[in-house]
């Protein structure tokens, strides 16, 4: 099992290791196949600069550049894992300030309106109307009410959304860091190891370039969900705007013509627009097409330009107009 001087300066994949030798250390009835596991464990201590002695509870500390360089690397490691349990606090609190935001102001129009209908029915009756507001009158302020509901409810979902994409990429890098500081450490252990320690330790390295690139990649893969994601949010909040009957504007914002009116006509933001126009004057269409594509446009040139057939684009407008 792991000593506590090897928690104190081995990672947590090193840490791993020597607990599962540990184990099979306990596990094994013959004195040979104890030694080869106690052998193993202190190649690991050793890429560290030091040595567990004969139980492997002890620490004889054999090269101290070695160990040195192990030190500075959890030290780092550790502030790196002590500043990401702060982010995730901070942005818990965000979450939950966003939450009791949306319901103070969800009570605010509650409350809003409430006094809005007795007020309306006092006033009738301070003229000597008492047959009190109409029905149709009643219906509208409800309506108001609801349509002023359902606006705080997506504002805060929305809010909350976004919150927790910049939370799941502030987890993503730092699990990468840590990633790259535990293998960046471990290269400068072994520069500082004799030959015949490099080679035994190269396995290590391989395994830790390894855990590397699968981090990162599924740190990539996150990030494109997230994004993926954020469009489709942004388009299910224009999801009435047609897709097919923009044609002629198309052909303008190609040229890098812009016109207010555009907007409009095409059913997304000004500033959108101006993104898709100032895409294109830099001569790159197909992120422009795919701004388009984001924001449930559609047009018959798109599939030439990206290379993809006609049903699959018109089934991911189709997907964007829907908000999925």
């Amino acid at each position: 099992m792991a000593s506590i001087f090897d928690k104190q300066i081995m990672t947590d994949a090193d840490l791993k290791r020597i607990d599962q030798i540990g184990a099979m250390w306990q596990a094994a009835t013959d004195q040979q196949t104890k030694d080869k596991l106690h052998q193993k464990a202190e190649a690991i201590r050793q890429s560290y600069g030091y040595s567990g002695g004969a139980d492997g509870h002890e620490f004889i500390l054999n090269n101290q550049s070695v160990y040195n360089t192990a030190a500075a690397t959890n030290a780092y490691t550790d502030s790196l894992k002590a500043a990401n349990e702060q982010s995730k606090q901070q942005y818990e609190k965000s979450i939950e300030n966003a939450e009791n935001d949306g319901k103070a102001r969800l009570k605010e129009a509650y409350i809003k309106n409430m006094q809005d209908s007795l007020g309306l029915d006092q006033q009738l009756k301070s003229v000597g109307l008492t047959g009190g507001v109409t029905e149709s009158t009643r219906a509208y302020m409800t309506n108001m009410y609801n349509n002023n509901r359902n606006d705080i409810v997506d504002d805060t979902n929305e809010l909350k959304s976004q919150i927790m994409s910049d939370a799941a990429k502030a987890e993503g890098e730092y699990k990468s860091n840590i990633a790259k500081a535990e293998y960046e450490g471990a290269l400068k252990r072994s520069e500082a190891l004799n030959d015949a320690e490099k080679f035994a330790y190269q396995k290590e390295l391989d395994e830790y370039k390894k855990e590397v690139d699968q981090r990162d990649f599924e740190y990539k893969k996150l990030q494109d969900e997230k994004e993926l994601e954020l469009a489709k949010n942004k388009a299910s909040s224009s999801s009435s705007k047609s897709s097919m009957t923009a044609s002629g504007v198309l052909s303008l914002m190609k040229a890098g013509i812009y016109d207010k009116s555009f907007a409009g006509i095409l059913g997304i933001s000004d500033a959108e627009v101006q993104n898709v126009v100032n895409t294109y004057k830099n001569q790159d269409e197909k992120s422009a097409v795919w701004r388009m594509l984001q924001n449930g446009i559609y047009d018959e040139s798109f599939p030439e330009i990206l290379g993809y057939s006609e049903e699959i684009l018109l089934s991911y407008v189709e997907s964007v107009l829907n908000g999925y």
